[in-house]
Parts: structure tokens; C-alpha cells; sequence
């Protein structure tokens, strides 16, 4: 059975093909280089893990917040991103991680962008003020 949790996905990646993490919709179709954010955001709708509709405004409608941005051209090794996302309740493990979830981001990804780890949090997480 899948549903609707407050996940938090830890991703990195070298950021020498994105001009930075955070995605700017209106910029986004026409730029040369893309954010972190719009290629995760891709990887999630394709895995269904997000809808289409909900992710072209990913803060207000699945409650998307990051622990830290980055500028163009820089990499991170561990970042925090928290979203309601759809998940298979049968592959949460018994302190809520989920290894399924994980697999399917990256199944997504281009192999310069990683997702490393996910677990359900709380309903009052948010990952800037948890993760500074």
C-alpha cells in the first residue's frame, strides 16, 4: 500500500554540471545548466513519487524545504531534503527507513546526483532549521 509520509532524503552530488541546488521554475526551461533541484524533481515524478502537478510547486504543495543551498558549480556530500512524498508503507523498515525509496530516486538520476538514505520524520520537520 503506498501513501502520503513526511520523508527526509539525504542526497549529494558534484555540482559541476548544475548552476546550483534550488530550482527556479521560471528560469528552468530555457537554462543551459539545470539545478539539482529540477533533475531530483524529474526522478520523482518519474518514479511517482511525486505527481506532475504537485511538482511544478513543490513548496506549497508537498511541503518541500532543503537544509542548505549551493551556488553554481558546487558539490555537497550530504544534503537534507523533506517532502511529502508517496511511499510504499511495506517497505519502511522498523525505525521508518526505507531502502525501496532510495532505489527508486536513483534509478532516475543521472550517476552525478545520488540519494543516499531516506526515513520518515515527524510532521513538525522541517530540514533547514533541523539540519543547520
Amino acid at each position: 500500500k503506498r501513501a502520503k509520509r513526511k520523508m527526509a532524503i539525504v542526497i549529494g552530488f558534484i555540482g559541476t554540471r548544475y548552476r546550483g541546488l534550488m530550482i527556479n521554475p521560471e528560469v528552468e526551461p530555457a537554462a543551459v545548466k539545470k539545478s539539482v533541484e529540477e533533475v531530483l524533481r524529474v526522478a520523482l515524478v518519474k518514479a511517482g513519487i511525486v505527481s506532475e502537478l504537485n511538482s511544478q510547486r513543490l513548496e506549497q504543495k508537498v511541503g518541500w524545504s532543503r537544509s542548505s543551498r549551493t551556488d553554481a558549480g558546487v558539490s555537497a556530500l550530504r544534503l537534507v531534503i523533506c517532502a511529502r512524498l508517496c511511499v510504499s508503507l511495506d517497505g519502511l523498515d522498523e525505525v521508518g527507513r526505507s531502502a525501496e525509496l532510495v532505489e527508486q530516486i536513483n534509478e532516475g538520476l543521472p550517476s552525478d546526483v545520488r540519494c543516499f538514505s531516506a526515513f520518515k520524520v515527524p510532521n513538525s520537520f522541517d530540514a533547514k532549521h533541523a539540519c543547520s
